[in-house]
């Protein structure tokens, strides 16, 4: 029986599960960040909405607001595509 063989390669995969952990952990940091983002822009989303339902506002205000939700709209598609473009 060769011990400091057998030790060798069981520190080996400690050394091998603990990338892939850490990797993991990585993985998860960047997708909450992600994640993060995504929901700050979809509060700004409702805060707009908000505004508009609540105010009486000039068409030229409606169409800047309507810009800005179509806007974040897009920067979330983005974010999104990004979120399944790193499918673990």
């Amino acid at each position: 029986m060769n011990l400091p063989s057998e030790r060798n390669k069981m520190e080996q995969d400690e050394l091998e599960r603990k990338k892939f952990f850490e990797h993991q952990l990585e993985w998860c940091k960047v997708r909450d960040r992600s994640l993060a983002q995504i929901e700050y822009k979809l509060n700004e989303m409702k805060q707009i909405a908000i505004y508009a339902i609540e105010h009486i506002l000039p068409q030229e205000e409606l169409a800047r607001l309507d810009e800005q939700l179509n806007e974040l709209k897009q920067e979330i598609g983005l974010l999104e595509s990004q979120l399944r473009s790193n499918v673990h």
